[in-house]
């Protein structure tokens, strides 16, 4: 059987991503499998913890509680996908602990640290992809406050952190294999530069 392949999709807050990945795991049907962080115990620690915490926690603490968690939903559900043909639609993943950690928190000196641990903790199954919804933050910003969600502590943070974030994934992408599309433009236009994406890479 054809092994599956793990897309990464990730970009600043408002950008789109989940109603994306929806719209493509939907065409897809069961040969799709959507992967977020909520599909494990150590994720919904984390996101329990950025939704209640006042204040960020030390960038090394954090991308270390990430780090595992990343490596909880590797070896529960993305390699058992992936093992049977399925294309795995990760909604964030190891990006954002690079834009938001080791950049946006100047955690520069964990930039080693950070490629160490990504070696070592996703030897079982490194994303074939990473698609980067770009976006001005503070349009991402104004989309999400719009939505009348409660914001994590992140969401909450400044302007010009945000605008730090956006250029931590910039960085990142030169390190992976990535495309990055512009999300400023109508959903309709982004979803169909984001499947064909898709479609080129399984084929």
């Amino acid at each position: 059987m054809k092994k599956g392949k793990f897309v990464v999709f990730d970009g600043i807050d408002g950008g789109g991503k989940s109603s994306i990945i929806s719209e493509i795991a939907r065409t897809f049907g069961k040969r799709a499998m959507v992967n977020q962080i909520s599909d494990t115990f150590l994720g919904k620690t984390l996101t329990t913890f950025l939704h209640n915490a006042k204040k960020i926690a030390d960038p090394g603490v954090l991308l270390a509680l990430s780090f595992a968690s990343f490596r909880e939903r590797i070896l529960n559900s993305i390699v058992p996908a992936l093992k049977v043909g399925k294309l795995v639609l990760s909604d964030r993943f190891d990006s954002s602990g690079f834009a938001y950690q080791v950049h946006a928190q100047n955690g520069a000196n964990l930039e080693g640290v950070f490629f160490k641990m990504r070696e070592v903790m996703f030897r079982e199954a490194m994303p074939d992809l990473y698609i980067f919804l770009d976006l001005d933050p503070k349009v991402g910003l104004r989309r999400k406050y719009s939505q009348n969600n409660k914001l994590n502590l992140f969401e909450r943070q400044s302007l010009s952190f945000h605008r730090t974030v956006r250029e931590g994934y910039r960085l990142f992408s030169k390190h992976v294999p990535s495309k990055i599309v512009d999300a400023g433009r109508p959903f309709e236009e982004v979803k169909t530069e984001c499947m064909k994406i898709v479609e080129n890479l399984i084929k």
